[in-house]
Formats: C-alpha cells, structure tokens, sequence
C-alpha cells in the first residue's frame, strides 16, 4: 500500500480523473478505502490538506490536473 507522498495542499481546485477502478485512500480528511471506476471524477476544492495512495493489489491508474 503507498501514498502518493505527504499530506499537502494546493491554492486551486485540482481535478483527479480515474483512468482504471481500484481502491483509493482517502482524498481529503476522512479514513476508509474509497471504490472508485474508470471515468470517475473527483474534485479538490482549493486548500483542502489531502493525500492521495492506492489501497488495492492491482494498479492504480490517475490523471490530475492542477492548475498552475
């Protein structure tokens, strides 16, 4: 199981498209693995402290945009 580093924050909204399902940590403030599938969106809001980390065996595939 791995995190996708620290817990941090960014000053945008950041957008996480699920490109393959699996199980996720979680995005924000909350405990549990989270079921996502492919084509599920989620939405950062703007200085949210998240972290993001796969909690499955099989590979986690994301694309996330942060606007610069």
């Amino acid at each position: 199981i791995a995190y996708g580093g620290p817990l941090h924050f960014h000053a945008e909204d950041v957008l996480v498209v699920y490109l393959r399902g699996g199980y996720v940590w979680p995005l924000a403030d909350f405990w549990g693995a989270s079921r996502v599938r492919r084509g599920d969106v989620d939405v950062i809001p703007a200085n949210t402290p998240h972290r993001l980390g796969n909690a499955g065996s099989d590979p986690l595939e994301l694309l996330v945009i942060v606007p610069k």
